[in-house]
Protein backbone atom coordinates (compact mmCIF):
# COMPACT_ATOMS: atom_id res chain seq x y z
CA UNK A 1 0.00 0.00 0.00
CA UNK A 2 3.14 2.57 0.82
CA UNK A 3 4.99 1.53 -2.04
CA UNK A 4 1.42 2.39 -4.28
CA UNK A 5 1.08 5.29 -2.51
CA UNK A 6 4.19 6.90 -3.32
CA UNK A 7 4.35 5.80 -6.48
CA UNK A 8 1.14 7.65 -7.02
CA UNK A 9 2.59 11.29 -5.08
CA UNK A 10 5.90 10.70 -7.18
CA UNK A 11 3.82 10.46 -10.74
CA UNK A 12 0.78 12.76 -9.83
CA UNK A 13 3.37 15.76 -8.98
CA UNK A 14 6.08 14.92 -11.67
CA UNK A 15 5.69 16.94 -14.94
CA UNK A 16 4.58 14.85 -18.28
CA UNK A 17 7.41 15.15 -19.94
CA UNK A 18 9.12 13.50 -16.78
CA UNK A 19 7.34 10.53 -16.20
CA UNK A 20 9.83 8.20 -17.47
CA UNK A 21 12.76 9.43 -15.42
CA UNK A 22 11.20 9.54 -12.31
CA UNK A 23 10.07 5.98 -12.85
CA UNK A 24 12.90 4.89 -13.40
CA UNK A 25 15.00 6.92 -10.79
CA UNK A 26 12.43 5.31 -8.36
CA UNK A 27 12.88 1.99 -9.38
CA UNK A 28 17.19 2.81 -9.19
CA UNK A 29 16.58 3.56 -5.40
CA UNK A 30 14.01 0.66 -4.47
CA UNK A 31 15.93 -1.78 -6.43
CA UNK A 32 19.32 -0.28 -5.91
CA UNK A 33 20.09 1.34 -2.94
CA UNK A 34 17.54 -0.36 -0.26
CA UNK A 35 19.29 -3.62 -0.50
CA UNK A 36 22.71 -1.95 0.31
CA UNK A 37 20.57 -1.65 3.94
CA UNK A 38 20.13 -5.33 4.44
CA UNK A 39 23.82 -5.85 5.07
CA UNK A 40 24.10 -3.31 8.26
CA UNK A 41 20.81 -4.30 9.34
CA UNK A 42 22.08 -7.84 9.83
CA UNK A 43 24.70 -7.12 11.40
CA UNK A 44 23.09 -4.92 13.74
CA UNK A 45 20.63 -7.55 14.32
CA UNK A 46 22.65 -10.26 15.06
CA UNK A 47 24.77 -7.82 17.77
CA UNK A 48 21.71 -5.94 19.81
CA UNK A 49 18.36 -8.66 18.30
CA UNK A 50 16.03 -8.49 16.02
CA UNK A 51 13.49 -6.71 17.56
CA UNK A 52 15.74 -3.90 18.70
CA UNK A 53 17.56 -3.18 15.61
CA UNK A 54 13.63 -3.04 13.92
CA UNK A 55 13.31 -0.43 16.66
CA UNK A 56 16.47 1.50 15.67
CA UNK A 57 15.70 1.38 12.09
CA UNK A 58 12.23 2.74 12.72
CA UNK A 59 13.81 5.31 15.07
CA UNK A 60 16.52 6.91 12.25
CA UNK A 61 13.61 6.63 9.76
CA UNK A 62 11.32 8.51 12.28
CA UNK A 63 13.69 11.34 12.46
CA UNK A 64 14.83 11.36 9.16
CA UNK A 65 11.22 11.97 8.24
CA UNK A 66 10.75 14.79 10.70
CA UNK A 67 13.83 16.50 9.40
CA UNK A 68 12.84 16.42 5.88
CA UNK A 69 9.22 17.59 7.15
CA UNK A 70 11.04 20.95 9.10
CA UNK A 71 13.55 21.85 6.79
CA UNK A 72 11.49 21.44 3.42
CA UNK A 73 8.74 23.74 3.19
CA UNK A 74 7.23 22.14 0.29
CA UNK A 75 5.83 19.20 2.80
CA UNK A 76 4.67 21.38 5.26
CA UNK A 77 2.31 22.93 2.51
CA UNK A 78 1.05 19.88 1.12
Amino acid sequence: MSSALSITLLLLNAPRSMVGLVMSINTLVIMGIRPLGGFPFGVLSAVIGVSAAIATGAAIACAISVYLFVVNKKLRSA
